[in-house]
């Protein structure tokens, strides 16, 4: 059996709340076997069902295809992810599907494409559950349909840079993000670490001793100070590694 633990309750939730909202007992009855299935731990199996009675309804609702996401996200195979990303709606029927995460500052604070939103939140979802090569082909996907979604440029750029892979591309990224989000502590962490990784740890200056490009640890001590006591020990380990590189070793313990 497959242990579906938290997510299991945001499944059943979406389909509650998708299942109230078309009139008479027809939906509850057509998604009623979801919940045998998870019911009994089938949690693979239910991907499969949920799947084809989404694709097979003339009327799909936001929140079933939130719980199929979700629930492909953790139990399902590859082709079960993928599948639910190509079926991602766009337009208003996206925008009620991200309506179900209940993030409206963020939808509201940019202009966003809902499509290419809704696919990095199951990026983001993959990336949580350590299905990492799948998270990546996720984040690729939203770069696609929006090339400076600024939360998939700072995720998939700081996942290259921890792995020192294409770091120029990682830093590329960054700077698209830290552009949009230039006050997010954890964007300037990330183009930080990019920073670090690519050996830019001081600041370039000209001869007027003006900044033309900061460096790692200026962006590293500017990323903890902004998050305060809420600073990671991830972010906090970046800036003494930083420290401890230009040589400042007490500042750095």
């Amino acid at each position: 059996s497959y242990t579906i633990g938290r997510n299991r309750l945001h499944v059943l939730k979406g389909l509650d709340l998708a299942t109230t909202q078309v009139p008479g007992d027809a939906s509850g009855l057509r998604y009623s076997p979801i919940r045998s299935l998870l019911d009994a731990g089938r949690a693979s199996d239910a991907v499969v069902l949920l799947a084809a009675l989404h694709t097979s309804d003339p009327v799909p609702q936001p929140g079933i295809y939130v719980a199929w996401m979700r629930l492909a996200a953790q139990a399902g195979t590859d082709e079960d992810v993928r599948r639910v990303a190509d079926a991602a709606p766009q337009g208003e029927p996206a925008s009620a599907a991200l309506r179900e995460f209940g993030d409206e500052e963020r939808l509201s604070s940019r202009e966003v494409n809902p499509r290419a939103e809704l696919i990095y939140r199951l990026a983001a979802l993959l990336n949580g559950m350590g299905r990492d090569d799948l998270a990546d082909e996720m984040y690729r996907r939203v770069l696609e349909l929006d090339p400076t979604n600024p939360w998939a440029c700072n995720d998939y750029g700081y996942r290259l840079a921890e792995r020192g892979e294409r770091l120029a591309e990682a830093e590329i990224l960054l700077e698209h993000a830290h552009r949009a989000l230039p006050n997010r502590h954890s964007v300037i962490d990330s183009l930080g670490w990019v920073r670090y990784r690519r050996g830019e740890l001081a600041d370039d200056v000209d001869e007027a001793g003006i900044v033309l490009r900061e460096g790692a640890v200026t962006l590293l001590t500017r990323a903890v100070d902004l998050a305060g006591e809420d600073a990671s020990a991830e972010a906090l380990e970046h800036l003494g590694d930083a420290l401890w590189k230009v040589g400042r070793t007490i500042d750095a313990k």
